[in-house]
């Protein structure tokens, strides 16, 4: 054993001789034993090995972990109370309110001063990818949307084009969503079964998910499908429409969403190659019939209680009363208020306003890259103003250079005089909006969160584009909403005849019963950008 040891020790000899050693130690050791290093026994070598490699430490190393001891002894005493640290805390709390309007960039807010430097964390959103960056998964307020609103989420793509992708991070951002899809008939205790012969009842399966899920006003609600044609988002098309949902369809943003050699290797499913590519082959472009924002049931409610209120303020004025008796054969406060409605309006529109952005033509299958990366984002309409005329009553709403970027109406359209407005055809009786199988007007309004704000204005500046972007509130009997466009166009070439001060505003009369009612505050209100399908 000792000659084991000393082959051992001898290897490490070069490593330690070099290094300043404190022997103290083992030199009293040796003192107390009377024998010379040259005379040392087998035990004692071993001795001083076992030390020279284990114990002995530089001086250096003793007087840093001396001063280590120091410092770690000092820190236990009671801290000092420094005024300047407070002040700064306090001056760190007086800038909340900057970290808040940070966050609503998406951007990492920290605080500095001379002194400390403080990182601030809040709630974010989920990290996206770049096949992820759809605006209600990357901006704060679309996110927030889809909490306070009545959103149905339709997602089409091939198999292994990324749609599951999508589908996992909403329900890792909304937990609270609710997902139909066909996929699911075919899936029992984590295990999937496709049974090709039972395609129509797992399809069915989905359309009655989804109906129950808006009878219940789910805020958002995903379908999950693949959808390649029109006829089979129909379904979700009407129950969407008949419940007062928003409809947004989206699509991944994957490169090789249409490679079938990509997909054939990425999806799921292990679908067939030829599958895949007949799928990618009847592949139809769904486009809505207009572009716009849409506003939520909450939102639409209140927007239409404030333009009623400002009619009534405007019909206590004299010579604004006699003009709108006049033209609309009305001769009391009452039938005067009941002179608008939407009952002619589309069943998509009677309980939810939007601002439309381009109509879409038959058989336009183009979309602008503009509008396929806006779909999904909130942004607030700013209301500087309305139109009062004898066809129509309809909010005057002024657009940001971001929604003018989408916006592709005809501001410079001139209304054929003598040719009368097509008559819309009547509208099913709008009782049957609240049948049975759908919630309530009032409870759909409970399920949303407003965003109506009251907007001083002074931050607006009037655009050479987007003249004609209104929300229409009412119209006259057998008048298309259409027309509250041209009429605000028509009003704002002409020059007024007469202008009265009223109580917030001014009220401009054009002549004809037409009127512009100018507020010194406005409001603005949330519209999500999507389509009307």
């Amino acid at each position: 054993m000792g000659q084991i040891f000393s082959r051992y020790f001898a290897r490490t000899e070069t490593r330690v001789v070099n290094e300043e050693e404190d022997t103290s130690g083992l030199l009293d050791a040796q003192t107390d034993t009377g024998a010379t290093e040259n005379e040392e026994n087998c035990f004692q070598y071993l001795k001083r090995k076992f030390t020279d490699i284990f114990c002995c430490q530089t001086a250096d190393f003793k007087r840093k972990r001396l001063e280590d001891e120091d410092e770690h002894n000092s820190d236990d005493k009671a801290p000092e109370i420094n005024e300047d640290i407070i002040d700064d805390e306090i001056q760190i709390n007086d800038t909340v309110v900057e970290i808040e309007s940070l966050s609503q960039r998406n951007e990492e807010p920290t605080v500095e001063n001379t002194d400390i430097k403080i990182s601030v964390d809040y709630p974010k959103p989920a990290s996206c990818s770049t096949y992820l960056d759809h605006p209600f998964l990357t901006d704060i307020p679309s996110m927030n949307s889809l909490t306070n609103s009545l959103t149905m989420v339709i997602m089409r793509g091939l198999p292994g084009s990324g749609k599951s992708t999508v589908v996992r991070k909403l329900k890792e951002v909304f937990p609270k969503a609710c997902t139909c899809s066909a996929d699911d008939y075919f899936s029992s205790s984590g295990v999937y079964q496709f049974d090709m012969t039972k395609l129509k009842d797992a399809h069915l399966f989905s359309q009655g998910k989804a109906e129950e899920l808006c009878q219940k006003l789910t805020n958002l609600i995903i379908i999950d499908n693949t959808n390649v044609k029109r006829w089979e988002m129909a379904p979700y098309f009407r129950t969407a429409s008949q419940h007062r949902y928003t409809i947004i369809i989206v699509e991944p943003r994957t490169p090789w969403k249409f490679n079938v050699d990509e997909l054939v290797l990425k999806n799921t499913h292990s679908v067939d190659g030829a599958v895949i590519k007949a799928r990618a082959k009847d592949w139809q472009e769904v486009q809505p019939n207009y572009y716009g924002w849409f506003l939520n049931p909450a939102d639409t409610s209140l927007l239409l209680e404030f333009g009623d209120s400002w009619l009534e303020k405007c019909l206590s004025n004299k010579e604004f009363f006699e003009d709108f008796s006049k033209y609309s054969n009305r001769y009391n406060l009452r039938s005067m208020h009941n002179f608008y409605s939407r009952e002619g309006m589309s069943r998509s529109s009677w309980d939810k306003c939007h601002c439309t952005a381009r109509f879409v033509k038959k058989g336009d299958t183009v979309e602008s890259s503009e509008e396929v990366d806006m779909l999904g984002l909130a942004s607030n309409l700013h209301i500087t103003g309305l139109v009062i005329t004898p066809r129509t009553f309809g909010a005057r709403v002024q657009l940001t250079p971001r929604q003018l970027s989408v916006y592709s109406q005809n501001d410079n359209e001139l209304e054929l005089i003598g040719v009368s407005p097509k008559p819309r055809s009547p509208a099913r009786p709008r009782a049957q909006a609240d049948t049975p199988s759908c919630a309530s007007l009032s409870d759909a309004i409970s399920a949303c969160r407003p965003s109506i704000a009251v907007d001083n204005l002074e931050h607006l500046q009037a655009p050479a584009l987007g003249r004609r972007a209104h929300i229409t509130l009412g119209c006259a009997e057998g008048v298309r909403p259409v027309q509250t466009g041209l009429d605000q166009l028509q009003v704002l070439r002409e020059q007024p005849v007469t202008t009265i001060d009223i109580p917030g505003g001014t009220l401009a009369g054009f002549g004809g019963g037409r009127w512009l009612v100018s507020m010194d505050k406005g409001v603005a209100v949330q519209g999500v950008f999507s389509g009307s399908y």
